[in-house]
């Protein structure tokens, strides 16, 4: 399986597509070779984490020298959201009047960078059962100890190695990888 793209609408000022996936749907060259610098195309995505699609229409896309076509990030970012999932189509726009064929846009991610900072203004509580220790946070502190309202949890250590729970709040020095919370189907 191939990672997908990470993509941060922060940082990133285009979104790149290879040049041989932009081709002329009648002579099959591609558009660079035509003398086409500019088109104006509509993009689908599909939202694989909320499973919904949307189209985002007439959007500039440019060549670049370096055999890539661009999108500017600022004509998507109000449509894509932070930690999600996409896939997509690009087709050309009604008043577009090259042939261009669609093609599709391999699955990317959306990271801000900003899921750290979000964790981090969470209420949590460290919870320690069965010789385990985990963090857990909540939208709310009134939900602490209700697992079905547990939203991220991660391993609390103590010590250096990552492997020994900890055996008390006090003693917890590290914590491992955060992950959303599912608690098991009934």
């Amino acid at each position: 399986m191939i990672s997908p793209q990470v993509i941060n609408l922060n940082s990133d000022s285009v979104m790149a597509f290879n040049g041989y996936d932009v081709i002329n749907d009648t002579t099959q060259i591609p558009m660079r070779e035509n003398e086409v610098f500019t088109l104006l195309v509509d993009m689908t995505f599909y939202d694989l984490m909320s499973n919904s699609s949307f189209t985002i229409a007439a959007i500039v896309m440019t060549w670049r020298s370096v055999n890539f076509w661009t999108v500017n990030i600022s004509d998507l970012s109000g449509y894509l959201t932070d930690r999600h999932k996409y896939v997509g189509k690009v087709l050309p726009n009604p008043d577009e009047h090259e042939n261009l064929r669609i093609f599709y846009i391999p699955e990317f991610v959306i990271d801000n960078n900003s899921f750290e900072d979000t964790v981090m203004r969470m209420p949590y509580e460290i919870v320690i059962d069965g010789g385990e220790a985990h963090f857990q946070w909540y939208d709310e502190v009134a939900d602490f100890g209700n697992l079905s309202r547990c939203k991220y949890w991660a391993p609390a250590y103590e010590g250096g190695t990552g492997t020994t729970y900890a055996t008390d709040p006090s003693r917890v020095t590290h914590r491992g990888k955060v992950e959303r919370y599912l608690p098991l189907p009934v």
